[in-house]
């Protein structure tokens, strides 16, 4: 992998860098509970689904944040 430069805290860039990094974990952890379901592991369902659902909502409070920075730059 090359040498990844972090975006500036607070800017677009930044929250997308954010989100992005909380869906890929989602992903493992969806990815992870088909794998417990399939397998009838129902404790190591339910752990994953709770870490998919947390992942997801911190993605999507990110998104918001995103929205908000976007129009107080529009407002300004």
């Amino acid at each position: 992998m090359g040498k990844h430069k972090p975006a500036a805290h607070g800017t677009p860039a930044a929250f997308r860098e954010a989100i992005a990094e909380k869906v890929a974990l989602a992903r493992l952890y969806a990815e992870m509970a088909e794998t417990h379901a399939m397998i009838g592991d129902d404790t190591g369902l339910g752990y994953h689904l709770d870490k998919l659902v947390a992942y997801v909502r911190s993605a999507a409070f990110v998104f918001d944040d995103l929205k908000k920075s976007k129009s107080k730059k529009a407002e300004v």
